[in-house]
């Protein structure tokens, strides 16, 4: 069964202007199209572009729709944009809105616009005979349908009349779109760190996505995202110097227009970057440990917190490792990522923790007879005798951290399904005390930190 094409609408605006007889210059036409209505001439354009319209949502104040200009005169001796879509097979739909005199009549035009044009369509704006701030509204509620996935944004133009017997520019504002998507593709990044949009919008529509400067750096860009959403700390050092690399380059060469945002935002993604160096001999296992639980504090600072329950659990078990020296004379790849050392170690820990639970028990029995018993009448008191207090030293840097961590894990990673897990708004707090409490093992970590 063949696709249906594409439904493409333009939505555009008329108004009760007089407007000028121009002749319009489009790019990449020989020569100029001459009109009072800019829309009718776009859509003449489009069509012999090969991206004919088939509807057109047109904005209309009641003054606007009861105008010539929309209407045309009662003699027909003036046309109005009305009847020029409608002899070119254009469907003209009218769409009500008010003058746009303050906040709740700007939120009408914007749900007229969402109202109008068809679900899954493709939308050119125009925004010649926009007036006032009707232009920007019209933008920002394209740009919202457009992220929403209601409807696809084609492009936008703007018919540029500046004085009769004056050329009139067709302004094509179509590369100038690509803003709004880099607007949330930095907006991801900074909230969440990832660049992966960033990193297709660098690509642009280029197949082979190694050909060139902006092509290699997207490659890296999406390799090292991958690498930090699934915690292989050892997989970013590679894509991060490959990433310094073509950032300089991209500087030095001349970078393409449409790139031009993301130059801008170079220094802060390099800044980023600087929080997880791994530049350094791969036998240094303090500072690899230190790496790590720097990216356990950037899931927790990016609200990944699935990611940093499970790293900072394993960290835990890298840091015990590496106490124990036949372990750490093996070097980091043991340490890390042999089997056996990182069971074992979990296992010790496991029995450490439960030995620590027994004696506390013991310690607490003991604790509650030696009051028993010196509340006794005093003759009974000596006849008896008190037994010592036990005492025991329970006391380690991972005391109560394993348990707790242990427990946070299993929550996590069994998403709640098994008793007592923990509410998923208890998580967040839960991760940041144990952050806190095994910050001080971090190597190299100051007495401030």
């Amino acid at each position: 069964m063949s696709e249906q094409p594409e439904l493409h609408v333009l939505l555009t605006t008329i108004g009760t202007g007089s407007y000028k007889r121009a002749r319009y210059e489009f790019a990449g036409e020989s020569a100029p199209r001459e009109g009072e209505l800019f829309p009718a001439l776009l859509c003449d354009h489009l069509r012999e572009s090969g991206s004919p319209i088939q509807k057109a949502v047109v904005l209309l104040t009641r003054e606007a729709r009861n105008h010539q200009n929309w209407r045309g005169d009662e003699n027909a001796q003036v046309k109005g944009l009305k009847q020029h879509l409608e002899e070119r097979g254009i469907e003209p739909i009218e769409a009500d809105i008010p003058n746009g005199n303050d906040e709740e009549e700007f939120w009408k035009i914007f749900k007229a616009v969402g109202e109008n044009i068809p679900k899954g369509a493709v939308v050119t704006l125009d925004v010649t005979h926009g007036f006032r701030s009707l232009p920007l509204v019209m933008l920002l509620a394209c740009a919202y349908y457009k992220a929403s996935g209601d409807f696809k944004l084609k492009g936008a133009y703007y018919g540029a009349f500046v004085e009769e017997n004056k050329p009139a520019h067709a302004v094509d504002l179509t590369p100038m779109l690509t803003l709004l998507d880099w607007a949330g593709a930095v907006d991801a990044f900074k909230r969440s760190g990832s660049l992966r949009q960033m990193a297709e919008l660098l690509k642009g529509n280029n197949p082979v996505s190694q050909s060139d400067v902006e092509g290699k750096l997207s490659h890296q860009m999406r390799k090292l995202t991958d690498a930090l959403e699934l915690g292989r700390l050892r997989n970013i050092a590679q894509p991060i110097r490959e990433i310094r690399h073509k950032a300089k380059a991209l500087r030095r060469a001349q970078a393409k227009p449409r790139v031009t945002p993301f130059v801008d935002q170079l220094d802060s993604v390099l800044d980023e970057l600087r929080r997880f160096d791994v530049s350094f001999d791969e036998s240094d296992v303090d500072k690899w440990l230190a790496a790590q639980f720097r990216l356990v504090k950037w899931y927790k600072d990016k609200r990944h917190y699935m990611q940093a329950v499970l790293l900072l659990h394993e960290w835990v078990i890298s840091y015990a490792a590496s106490k124990v020296p036949s372990y750490r004379a093996k070097g980091i790849r043991s340490i890390f990522e042999e089997r056996s050392i990182r069971d074992e170690t979990s296992r010790r820990l496991d029995e450490a923790t439960n030995k620590r639970k027994e004696l506390g028990r013991v310690v607490q029995l003991a604790t509650e007879l030696s009051k028993e018993l010196e509340a006794l009448p005093d003759g009974l008191k000596e006849l008896i005798g008190l037994p010592a207090v036990l005492t025991l030293n329970t006391t380690s840097e991972l005391q109560g951290i394993w348990d707790s961590l242990t427990q946070l894990r299993n929550t996590v990673a069994h998403l709640g399904h098994h008793q007592d897990a923990r509410k998923a708004d208890e998580i967040e707090e839960d991760l940041e005390e144990l952050i806190r409490k095994l910050q001080p093992l971090v190597p190299g970590t100051s007495p401030a930190e």
